[in-house]
């Protein structure tokens, strides 16, 4: 009895460390668990031109102060892709500075509120395009799958 008590911890300690660095998933064979993408998307419709940096602005699911992030532009696309993502009720907007016939004009999109599924690949998309001969507006189109 006293052997089987020595041995038997340091036994369960070699099997814990064992599956600690090993992985669960590879001793056992599982799939790694991936979070679901999110990005958001800012789409402008020509002869809009943007002038400066967009910008969202997004409230992520259980916090309470608003975070501020810079798109990067890809065609007519200004995008935001997060490292980090949260399944959870999530609010956002977009900030630009757009051109129309050469008069710059600063405008916030309405906000977009959307609950973030478990799995897949996410975008929240905004159109910006122009509504007048001197003036533009923005749509938040919503989540869609990617």
């Amino acid at each position: 009895m006293s052997n089987l008590s020595l041995i038997l911890p340091l036994l369960v300690l070699v099997v814990v460390l064992f599956l600690g660095f090993a992985g669960c998933d590879t001793v056992c064979g599982l799939e790694p668990v991936t979070l679901p993408a999110l990005e958001f998307s800012l789409q402008v419709v020509y002869p809009l031109t943007v002038v400066g940096d967009v910008k969202f602005t997004f409230l992520r699911p259980g916090h309470t102060t608003p975070e501020t992030k810079t798109a990067t532009q890809q065609g007519d696309l200004f995008v935001f892709s997060f490292d980090e993502r949260e399944i959870g009720a999530w609010m956002v907007n977009c900030a630009m500075t757009g051109s129309v016939n050469g008069v710059p004009k600063t405008k916030v999109s309405p906000t977009g509120n959307f609950i973030m599924p478990d799995s897949g690949n996410w975008v929240y998309r905004f159109v910006a395009s122009i509504s007048s001969p001197d003036d533009f507006t923005f749509q938040a189109l919503g989540l869609y799958s990617d």
